[in-house]
């Protein structure tokens, strides 16, 4: 305890200035003591990957298997010669610029892939870039999205009305894939953005 107008120290248990008769005010000293004693326990609480932070450790394992499933699914096509055969034009299943629009979207899957990984390596090693990492990749997914459905869009409006027939469920489901990524980045980017237990985690 000291007193503000000579400057006087006393122990603790003292109230006003033997000198002065001024109310006495803690030492400078107690004052960080306490607020760090006040601030550490909820910032402890919130370290750590728990909550919803679990989801998203969760999300990233699942959507690298995804990519990965995704992958195999394209490089059997190429490797049966499926793609070629509808890249035909004598085909009766011709699909105009179907191999260019398979080749696309297995690069972009390999590129996500990476990506992912790279997430997942920055989250278990809760690094601070990966908040804002995390954040550019949710919002590359409606992106991609988008845009291969464009592309699927623009090779069967000029296919034949049975092909027409054939893809319009694989249509609708990719916009639905779009709607729902797109909520999905707008929804944990907030998370990732706002939360405190993400703050108080990711300071590696």
């Amino acid at each position: 305890m000291y007193c503000t107008q000579c400057s006087a120290t006393y122990p603790p248990t003292a109230h006003f200035c033997d000198r002065c008769g001024c109310a006495l005010v803690a030492s400078s000293s107690s004052v960080p003591v306490a607020s760090a004693v006040a601030t550490s326990a909820p910032t402890s609480d919130l370290k750590g990957l728990r909550g919803w932070l679990i989801v998203v450790g969760f999300g990233l394992i699942v959507n690298l298997m995804y990519r990965l499933y995704l992958i195999f699914v394209d490089a059997r096509i190429f490797a049966k010669g499926t793609a070629q055969r509808l890249n035909d034009p004598l085909s009766t299943f011709h699909i105009l610029g179907y191999a260019a629009f398979l080749r696309f979207e297995l690069l972009c899957n390999l590129a996500l892939l990476v990506a992912i990984l790279y997430a997942a390596i920055l989250f278990f090693h809760e690094s601070r870039g990966f908040p804002r990492f995390y954040v550019s990749l949710l919002i590359s997914f409606p992106i991609y999205g988008a845009l291969d459905y464009g592309l699927m869009w623009l090779g069967v409006a000029h296919a034949s009305q049975r092909v027409q027939d054939a893809l319009h469920d694989t249509l609708q489901n990719a916009e639905f894939a779009v709607a729902r990524s797109a909520l999905a980045a707008m929804i944990w980017g907030l998370y990732m953005l706002k939360s405190k237990r993400v703050k108080a985690t990711f300071v590696n």
